[in-house]
This record gives C-alpha cells, sequence and structure tokens, in this order.
C-alpha cells in the first residue's frame, strides 16, 4: 500500500534473515531490503537456538536471493553491543563482500555510552567502505547522545524515530538529532522543523499521548521564561537565551 505513494524518500522493509521474509517485501513492491540478525551469543543461542557458525552461511543463501532480485541490501547486526567486537567486524566485512549497501549496529539494550560508541564506531570502520547505521535505544537516556557520538566518529546513518518512540524506553529522537546536526553542528541544512512540529504533534494525538511540555525541540514550553535575569536579557537581545527565534521549530515564546 505505502509503495504507491509517491514519497520523496526510499521505503526499507525490515526482515528477518530469511529467504521468506525478503520475498514477501518484494511480494509488496519493497525493492530497497533490510536483513536483521542477532549476532551476540545470547540472543542466538537462546531466542535462535543458533551459534556464530550459522550466520555467514546464512547471509550468503539470503544476500544471493535478494540480490538475484534485484534488491537493494542492508544489514543490521541485532544486540551488536553484546557481540563479540572482533566476530562482528568480521560478520560486516562479509556483508559488504557479499552486496550490502550499509551495515547497521544496534544497540539493543541501551547499554552503551558516548565514549564507547566513539570507540567502537571507529574500529569497526577500519575494514570497511560503505556506511555504518547506528541504532541507539534509550533505555538509560543516551540514546541521542550515543547517536550523536556515532556520527562524530563516522557514522553515516543514524537510525531514529519520531518523538523517540520504541521498545521500552525508546529509541534516538528524530527531532532531537535533526536539531542537533542542523543548529548545533551544521552538518545538514533545509531541514523544516515547522513541518517535523506538526508531525509529532499529529503522532501524539494519534497515540493519545501528549507531547511532555518540556520536550527538547518540540515541547510547547521550551521558548518559556520565567526568571527575572533571563526575561531581562531576553528583551534586551533575544539570542541571550535563545539559540534562533522560536518560530525557526513552529513554537512561540512565552513571559511567565
Amino acid at each position: 500500500y505505502l509503495t504507491q505513494f509517491p514519497f520523496q524518500a526510499e521505503i526499507l522493509s525490515w526482515n528477518r534473515l530469511l529467504c521468506e521474509d525478503v520475498e514477501a517485501s518484494l511480494d509488496a513492491g519493497v525493492s530497497y531490503i533490510h536483513v536483521s540478525v542477532p549476532t551476540s551469543d545470547l540472543m542466538l543461542e537462546q531466542k535462535m537456538n543458533k551459534t556464530k557458525e550459522w550466520i555467514i552461511p546464512q547471509m550468503e543463501k539470503v544476500f544471493s536471493f535478494a540480490l538475484d532480485h534485484d534488491a537493494k541490501l542492508s544489514f543490521g547486526a541485532e544486540d551488536a553491543s553484546r557481540t563479540d567486537i572482533p566476530f562482528l567486524k568480521e560478520v560486516f566485512r562479509v556483508a559488504q563482500e557479499l552486496g550490502a549497501g550499509r551495515v547497521r549496529f544496534a544497540d539493543t539494550l541501551g547499554i552503551m555510552t558516548p565514549s564507547s560508541v566513539a570507540q567502537t564506531i571507529v574500529y569497526l570502520k577500519e575494514n570497511l567502505t560503505i556506511p555504518i547505521d547506528f541504532h541507539g535505544h534509550n533505555d538509560f537516556g543516551l540514546a541521542t547522545a550515543n547517536a550523536l557520538s556515532a556520527w562524530e566518529n563516522g557514522a553515516q546513518v543514524i537510525s531514529c524515530s519520531i518523538l523517540g518512540l520504541g521498545e521500552r524506553a525508546g529509541n534516538t529522537s528524530l527531532e532531537e538529532i535533526a536539531g542537533i546536526l542542523q543548529y548545533l553542528r551544521k552538518d545538514i541544512q533545509g531541514f523544516d522543523f515547522v513541518v517535523l512540529k506538526k508531525l509529532c504533534d499529529t503522532v501524539a494525538s494519534l497515540l493519545n499521548s501528549p507531547i511532555p511540555e518540556r520536550k527538547p525541540i518540540v515541547g510547547d514550553k521550551i521558548f518559556s521564561h520565567e526568571s527575572g535575569i533571563h526575561v531581562d536579557g531576553l528583551l534586551k537581545e533575544s539570542s541571550t537565551y535563545e539559540l534562533f527565534p522560536p518560530e525557526w521549530l513552529g513554537g512561540e515564546r512565552k513571559l511567565v
């Protein structure tokens, strides 16, 4: 159904490392295929009843099937942050050799810190020429910080979601990481935050889950000023306490 709309963005489907999943995506009209598999011993043994030795032959089988059908491929390692890193490096190298256009590192339980993300991304990039995608979870409130660290250390793709929606404590917030990359680092330009704010409001309304008033970037009170010292400076020069005009984000200044 979604493949019939004239989106500017590509639609990428998530699949298990199984030919039947890839076939279902192709039948649905999706040509950009992401295949994912757990790579940690814990998940392989306890969830999949498999061993590490199963992964690469299965990759060869599934990649061959997808590429024979002219699919564009992305490969993801679930629970990468609890995987033996030299083994993961080899799996990513094989994925690149087999034809993947990018690889995804998933911090599935949100256990990493910005420093450990930096070390890991730098190490994994040594043998790769294709982009690394960082997929973070927010179990310890570090999803955005970890995504930024991944970006600063060579990841070229960040998995994120509107309002950080996702399993358990959620994922990297689209509005937060986009705001950082556009307004602080100036690595991207042209992201329309007025439209994004409307999108976030729509999603929150559909889910019947109000956006916290002080949610970074899209909260209704992020341009509210109450302290006398702040208000005094703001009235003299708005840039003293506002990095950019509220209108840029579809917001409104409020003096309490």
